[in-house]
């Protein structure tokens, strides 16, 4: 039958000894995945290797969505997309994932935020978050809020909060604690509308613009933790 690569990282030594690295739109086929399917690959950050999970930069499409559409993913994986839980565990359950957070502000400051493990549960755990070793400039919103926790949609209300139904008050489906922390899949505002203090909440990562800020772009990834950056460490 024809090659399967598990994932972006597995792909990249093909393109490197051929010369052809770069982004693009691949097929991939995890170990626990039935049929292969489509991602985008950053072959190009930090070494390349990665499977982009998360990406929005332009708002035309809608995150506010129900729980069989996170599950399944939605939108189109070379423009806006979240990938689907489903294919996020398939992904990161093969092995042991980093995860690269990377995002834009209005004024063209960029911020990442890496943790050196990232993985999810199936969905009979709920999409638990597993997720740990915080680096970078963006400051910790991910593990410091939702390691450990379920994964929220408008119509299936997993978080701890007592008083608020985070995913319906934040409108996205995210792994909320009590709704602090980050959610990069709130609506998207554009940038008249970035304070987000007049229109509800946006796209945020609560450590580096603070909640009421909304951000132009975002992109979330998964590595394995033993990807090879270079292929030829003695050239």
């Amino acid at each position: 039958g024809a090659a399967h690569f598990e994932d972006c990282a597995h792909l990249y030594p093909l393109l490197y000894w051929t010369n052809s690295v770069q982004d693009g739109v691949f097929p991939i086929k995890p170990e626990s995945s039935a049929d292969n399917f489509d991602v985008f690959c950053d072959m190009t950050t930090d070494g390349g290797g990665w499977t982009v999970i998360q990406k929005r930069f332009e708002g035309r499409l809608n995150f506010n969505r129900r729980w069989a559409d996170y599950k399944d993913g939605f939108g189109r994986v070379e423009g806006e997309h979240w990938l689907g839980l489903d294919k996020i565990y398939n992904v990161t359950s093969q092995t042991n994932y980093e995860l690269y957070v990377q995002l834009e502000d209005w004024e063209g400051n960029t911020a990442h935020a890496r943790y050196d493990t990232f993985n999810v549960g199936d969905e009979s755990t709920d999409y638990t978050l597993h997720i740990g070793g915080y680096s970078g400039d963006a400051g910790d919103s991910l593990n410091s809020h939702h390691n450990g926790m379920k994964f929220s949609t408008r119509d299936r209300d997993h978080d701890t909060s007592s008083t608020t139904h985070c995913a319906q008050s934040r409108a996205g489906g995210w792994w909320y604690y009590d709704c602090a922390g980050s959610s990069l899949n709130g609506p998207y505002f554009q940038l008249e509308d970035y304070h987000g203090a007049d229109t509800g909440y946006g796209i945020w990562w609560g450590r580096w613009k603070g909640q009421l800020y909304s951000l132009k772009s975002t992109k979330m990834m998964v590595r394995p933790q033993n990807f090879i950056r270079n292929l030829r460490p003695y050239s």
